[in-house]
């Protein structure tokens, strides 16, 4: 029986009793084979929409056009054959980076003064981040200086382990969510990684704009902020009022006062009021 998924949780499930499970990891193609297979695409393309043309009298783009192509989707078969039919494969690229980057901003977008009937969609939001923050700051940006060393150079795609994963997002609980979603990808080693190059290319989008770091710590700030009102209890009392306990003619007196907008402290209304010949007078506040 054969089973493909790209979830983790089936491997943790799974793997406690398939003792004679093997798994096949798939992953995409390096530099090479990615360049190799987009020329062999681009060219058949070519070839289907200028009708009447042979395969050497189609001109491909240059290996540098392929490589930033490279770079910007990576080595997924799905996307290489999405670029190669557009009339112009970089602009392709560059709107499949943009349109990743609008997907994950409507999924895990920040908002910092937010409400707090949206805290706990922040907090995933905010948690989110903190990891692809980490995770895209490791790769460098796309280069336009392509020489013969770097053509062919594989694409190395940041990754943590499941342990550091956990501590840099400082929850336990969002990472297979982030992995169901196609956002983040957790492999059979425990290794946490940008689900494609193409999410990682608009993570790095993302946090290169202004205000990002400061819109990410405001976000946190809101949500401490929120959960510290709910952490508090106000008691409110329309009126204060002022016991006084105190002996005359033999007699035990209580006597109760209104305050109202005249309220003074204890200490200042017992320096004033206190009789210095009654030693048992008391005064008691109530609130």
């Amino acid at each position: 029986m054969l089973f493909s998924t790209d979830d983790f949780w089936c491997l943790d499930m799974m793997k406690k009793n398939a003792s004679r499970m093997r798994i096949v990891s798939v992953y995409d193609l390096p530099a090479a084979e990615s360049i190799r297979a987009l020329q062999r695409l681009r060219r058949a393309s070519l070839i289907q929409i200028q009708s009447g043309l042979e395969s050497e009298e189609v001109k491909v783009e240059s290996d540098d056009i392929l490589r930033q192509v490279y770079e910007l989707v990576g080595g997924r078969t799905s996307y290489l054959a999405r670029v190669a039919r557009a009339p112009d494969m970089l602009d392709e690229a560059k709107y499949m980076v943009e349109m990743e980057k609008e997907w994950l901003l409507s999924r895990i977008g920040l908002i910092p003064d937010h409400d707090d009937d949206v805290m706990d969609e922040q907090k995933w939001a905010s948690c989110s981040w903190l990891l692809l923050r980490h995770l895209a700051q490791k790769v460098p940006p796309v280069t336009e200086d392509i020489t013969m060393t770097t053509l062919d150079e594989d694409l190395e795609m940041a990754k943590v382990s499941y342990a550091e994963a956990r501590v840099i997002s400082t929850r336990t609980d969002f990472l297979q969510p982030l992995d169901q979603a196609h956002i983040i990808s957790i492999d059979v080693h425990h290794h946490v990684r940008p689900d494609s190059v193409l999410l990682l290319r608009a993570v790095q989008s993302v946090i290169s704009e202004p205000g990002f770091d400061e819109d990410l710590d405001k976000t946190r700030a809101r949500i401490d902020e929120i959960e510290g009102l709910h952490r508090q209890s106000e008691l409110t009392v329309k009126e204060p009022f002022r016991v006084v306990v105190g002996k005359k003619e033999g007699k035990t007196v209580l006597d109760v006062i209104g305050l109202g907008g005249s309220f003074v402290s204890t200490n200042e209304d017992s320096e004033n009021t206190e009789d210095p010949e009654d030693p048992k007078e008391e005064l008691v506040r109530v609130v």
